[in-house]
């Protein structure tokens, strides 16, 4: 908050609201007063971070946030309290906050540590799309810059190894996997052969290493030193 006059303010207070509209009137949600420590010097600003927890929001609503903002030396008004009430508005589906975003591992850590188990259902053994070769095979074959499939193979599996696991998946990056389930379900490695083939399936592969990596926006970080969990 800016402090444009001559002199500081005095008996700052701050009374925030968060609002949804059922239009065309809003109605407040929750009202959260706001302890304020320190006041603001003239001709300066000053930040004065809060948070609150609440109940889940609608999943999709138009919302408000609102600060009332009094001081007592307001000009025009002193001794009542008198300020500005800046306001916020966003339209659109709320995403809950996830608790425990969890942590992500790269495709070498579960292809290159036998000793890693593997979270249910999946299964080294099990067979890999119409790769004709399991998942360990899949991840055991080298990728060169021409490969989408292999490229995109292994960073899918990491990725669902990732959620199996507890990580949290965003909506991009779900959107990603739904596509590549779709494609490997139906696409064999014998599609992307030469140098500029399967260029979407590489970049699906990107966005999953991104996650893979705890990179992507939003997305859990990386699982530190990617110790094995051994069995």
């Amino acid at each position: 908050m800016t402090n444009q006059g001559d002199v500081a303010t005095v008996g700052l207070t701050i009374h925030d609201l968060l609002e949804h509209r059922v239009p065309p009137n809003w109605f407040t949600l929750f009202n959260q007063p706001v302890t304020v420590s320190g006041q603001i010097p003239a001709d300066t600003t000053v930040a004065f971070p809060y948070s609150y927890d609440a109940d889940a929001l609608p999943t999709a609503v138009a919302i408000r946030n609102t600060a009332i903002v009094t001081i007592l030396n307001h000009s025009g008004h002193l001794g009542v309290p008198w300020g500005p009430n800046p306001k916020t508005d966003w339209e659109g589906e709320v995403q809950p906050c996830p608790a425990d975003l969890g942590c992500t591992y790269t495709q070498g850590y579960w292809g290159n540590k036998p000793d890693v188990v593997w979270p249910d259902p999946y299964s080294r053994d099990a067979t890999f799309f119409l790769s004709g070769q399991t998942w360990q095979q899949v991840m055991d074959t080298p990728v060169n810059v021409s490969q989408g499939y292999y490229q995109l193979a292994h960073q899918y599996i990491a990725a669902v190894l990732n959620k199996a696991n507890g990580a949290y998946v965003p909506q991009g990056v779900q959107d990603t996997l739904n596509l590549a389930y779709a494609w490997l379900g139906a696409t064999g490695p014998s599609a992307c052969t030469g140098g500029g083939s399967c260029g979407t399936q590489k970049d699906w592969a990107a966005i999953l290493d991104q996650y893979n990596n705890g990179l992507y926006p939003g997305g859990p970080g990386h699982c530190g030193d990617e110790s094995p969990n051994i069995h």
